[in-house]
């Protein structure tokens, strides 16, 4: 799946219904590898464990290798949701490292093939 922007031009407000169909949105309860191509990042949703602190780190490749781009921690029993406004560029794919005592993230991108 991949989505191109006509003239490499990113301009959410001029997208069709079909463009935004394209957008993904997974659950998932361990590391996971969401996207192996270049892709933009609207939302994360992560949730704690119910008795302690969970911990979420989101990097710019295929697997847990160097720095995060972004480092999320939540308290026990609650949902965290952070949306990117605009939406953040992973140029190397997205890769989630469910760091520490989390139940379940959901994250919300979009595959782009310039």
């Amino acid at each position: 799946m991949g989505f191109k922007f006509p003239g490499a031009r990113v301009d959410p407000q001029a997208w069709s219904i079909k463009e935004w169909k394209q957008i993904a949105a997974e659950y998932f309860t361990a590391d996971r590898l969401l996207c192996n191509t270049p892709c933009f990042l609207f939302s994360v949703l992560a949730t704690g464990y119910h008795d302690d602190n969970g911990e979420i780190k989101l990097y710019d490749g295929q697997g847990a290798i160097g720095n995060p781009k972004y480092h999320i921690r939540t308290a026990a029993r609650v949902s965290f949701f952070v949306a990117f406004n605009p939406p953040v560029y992973f140029s190397k794919g997205l890769y989630v490292d469910l760091v520490d005592k989390m139940d379940a993230v959901t994250v919300q991108y979009l595959p782009w093939n310039p």
